[in-house]
Parts: structure tokens; sequence; C-alpha cells
């Protein structure tokens, strides 16, 4: 549910972030008390299947020593130590990893996914927004301090307007920038950014045009071999364009020239 929704259109950082924390909750209670009911489950669907649920028991090789206080565990045990805990771990840590990630987007960008909140906001706290997402957009390699957005501009002119534009609880989606176009070049810029976070956070299943357009821009390809693996990603849609004018062109342009000559 959490993957499907982040990879949505009409995403809100603030509400991902709880379904984030919430899931990081359940996955520590479910590690805490989750095994014996996991247990239970097994052994019923075991039993529909006419299967025999038993844990084989490893042989571990045993080294002589001259105090035995190792105790044994019983496979049950060890399974759950071994694989289970690692398991619930890994998830655990890789969520709470994704939490702060979006915690950051939602510190950078998160002013930016309900417009019309804006009209409230005083005019010194919506600057500091502005200027912390100035500073992320300049260019680390450049000596000055030139960036994609206009601060000034970015706040006074038009977040303000905008914000009593839109409609009430519009959020950042591909909505929100049809109000902007051509009219709000900074706060165009600024609202693209939020759109790319369902991309980047997708799965990219296997066999996907995501996946394989990921794994073409992980390749060292040159920009042509892009555009033509592009091309053929999305042959559905190359194959309803009309390239009639582009080859007549083209052959206007190459066509052999021969010169005549008179007697």
């Amino acid at each position: 549910f959490i993957a499907k929704w982040m990879q949505s259109p009409k995403i809100q950082i603030v509400v991902t972030l709880k379904h984030i924390d919430a899931l990081a909750h359940f996955g520590k209670q479910y590690r805490e008390s989750g095994f014996t009911i996991a247990l239970i489950i097994a052994k019923e669907q075991a039993d529909n299947m006419g299967v025999e649920a038993m844990l084989e028991e490893r042989r571990v090789p045993q080294k002589k020593c001259l105090l035995s206080y190792e105790g044994q565990d019983n496979p049950e045990e060890n399974f759950k130590v071994e694989y289970f805990n690692v398991i619930l771990d890994t998830a655990i840590i890789s969520i709470q990893s994704q939490f702060q990630q979006f915690k950051i987007y939602e510190d950078n960008f998160g002013f930016l996914y309900n417009i019309s909140s804006l009209k409230g906001w005083e005019n010194v706290h919506l600057m500091d927004q502005c200027k912390v997402l100035h500073d992320l957009l300049q260019d680390p390699d450049s000596m000055s301090s030139e960036s994609d957005i206009d601060t000034i501009e970015l706040c006074e002119e038009e977040l303000q307007m905008l914000s009593s534009l839109v409609p009430e609880k519009l959020y950042c989606s591909s909505t929100a920038t049809t109000y902007v176009n051509g009219v709000y070049p900074n706060a165009s810029i600024a609202l693209r950014l939020p759109l790319t976070i369902p991309v980047t956070v997708a799965l990219g299943e296997r066999f996907s045009c995501l996946k394989l357009i990921k794994t073409y821009l992980r390749s060292f390809m040159s920009q042509e071999r892009l555009g033509l693996a592009q091309l053929s990603i999305e042959s559905d849609v190359t194959n309803q364009l009309d390239y009639s004018d582009i080859l007549q062109d083209i052959s206007s342009v190459k066509a052999r020239k021969k010169t005549f000559y008179g007697d």
C-alpha cells in the first residue's frame, strides 16, 4: 500500500511520513510478538496442504571445550534468531532510512504541497523557506550564488499571489502546474521538483518501462544510443507517430544531385 501511495501523482508528503512511521512502528512490534503468530499460521497452512509442520534440526559441529556452558537452541528458536529477526531488522532499518530521507524532503519542499495554505503564513517564514530552496538549487561547482529560482520573486510576487488564486486544498500535483505554466516561472520550477519524488521511489518492476529506462541510465552510453533505447522501450508511442514529413525533408536535403552538361 505504501509503495503504491508513494508512486501516486497525488502524493502528500506529510501523509506519507505518517504511513512510513506507522509501518516502522508495526515492524518493531511484529519483531517482538509476530513470530508466534507467524508460526501458528504456518502450521495451519501446512495442515491444510497435508504437509508435516516441522523444522529440521541442523547439525552443528561441536568443539571440544573444558566447560560446556553453551546451550543447544531448538529449531524454532534458531529459525527466529537467524532468519526471522534478521529479515525484520533489515526491513526496519530500510524503512527508518526512507523515513529520514522523506523528512528531509518535507523540510525542503513541504510548503509546496499545499499552495492555498500559504495565505496564512507570515512573510518572514515564507521567505526563509524560499531561501532554503534557493540554496538547494545552486550549482555546487559554481563560485557564484546564482540559482534556478529567484527568492524574492518566488516569495513576494508568485507564491503569495498564487496562494490566493488556486482552489482550497490543491496539493502539489500535475494539476497545480497548470496554474503556473508561462506565468510564474519560479513557482513552475519549484513545483516540478516534488513531482519527481513518486518516480524516484518507484520500485521499477522487472521488464517494466521504468526498470528498462533506469537500467539504460545507469549504463555508460552515448546520448544517441540512449535516445534509440528510449524509442525502443516506448514502442507503443513511436508506432503511432507520423514520420512522412520528416522523411520528406530528409530526402529533399540528402537527395543526390547530378549535373547534366549540354552539348
